[in-house]
């Protein structure tokens, strides 16, 4: 049963992307209703932060979307802002945008254009919207799944392959936890 239980353990720090979606869906990557979950947690998550609807998603411009998420977060006290500062971390990271709640900017990558550039946009914009109180797993859960192309989405859905996006928050996640010197609830083996 020890033997068992080592195998168990040695799988589970394997698949961080696993252990993630169901901490945050209550479902495994492998249950069969975590797609149609998935595709109702976009829509749910995309109305709550009010966010362009799809068909004009797809047509407007890049430029055209910055314009109207620098209109959303002026509202609520917040800067777009290019990163030239930030272009190091963006690059060492592999991240396109970040947001600093301290001193409310939103910084953007200066090498993201077309899709992932509105994909940026919006995942910032969500962060902004979602406030501090939001834990962790829940703020890139909305982000992420929130602001994924559809299309994307369902063919990932289709192939199998939701564990892409979730090891991605993992990764992030994981970040957080590391710089705040703790281990992810879901990281933790019993």
């Amino acid at each position: 049963m020890r033997e068992v239980n080592k195998f168990e353990n040695k799988i589970k720090k394997m698949y961080p992307s696993n252990r993630l979606c169901e901490y945050i869906t209550g479902l495994r990557l492998d249950d069969s209703r975590l797609g149609e979950r998935i595709m109702e947690d976009r829509n749910i998550i995309r109305e709550r932060y009010g966010l362009w609807p799809e068909e004009k998603l797809k047509n407007e411009s890049p430029a055209e979307l910055e314009k109207w998420v620098e209109g959303r977060l002026k509202k609520v006290g917040y800067r777009l802002r290019p990163g030239l500062e930030r272009q190091k971390y963006f690059d060492e990271n592999d991240v396109m945008a970040v947001t600093n709640i301290e001193n409310k900017v939103v910084y953007q990558s200066l090498r993201k254009d077309g899709d992932s550039k509105k994909i940026m946009l919006e995942h910032e914009l969500i962060h902004v919207l979602q406030g501090e109180n939001t834990p962790i797993e829940g703020r890139e859960y909305e982000a992420y799944i929130g602001t994924v192309n559809k299309s994307i989405l369902e063919e990932m859905i289709r192939e199998g392959s939701l564990n892409i996006l979730f090891m991605i928050m993992a990764r992030n996640i994981r970040n957080y936890y590391k710089e705040a010197g703790e281990v992810a609830p879901w990281d933790k083996i019993e």
